[in-house]
């Protein structure tokens, strides 16, 4: 149950950091719930908790924004 739980707040951390930054973000909402998701389970096996588990996502997407460049390379 703890593994469901931090998924499901890293894809609301994926999905609200969507919404505050929609042009930044290179993929979809889908993309950033995802990566949010990954993000707070491998933080959340480190160092349980919520905290951790929204602070591990925020990395991962900002790893992600870092490395995919801005959406209009993409285009």
């Amino acid at each position: 149950m703890h593994m469901v739980w931090m998924l499901a707040v890293g894809m609301a951390t994926g999905a609200l950091a969507k919404r505050m930054k929609p042009a930044a973000d290179p993929g979809n909402v889908g993309i950033s719930m995802a990566v949010g998701g990954a993000g707070a389970v491998l933080a959340g096996m480190l160092a349980p908790g919520l905290l951790p588990s929204i602070v591990g996502a925020q990395v991962l997407l900002a790893v992600y924004r870092f490395a995919a460049g801005p959406r209009d390379a993409l285009a």
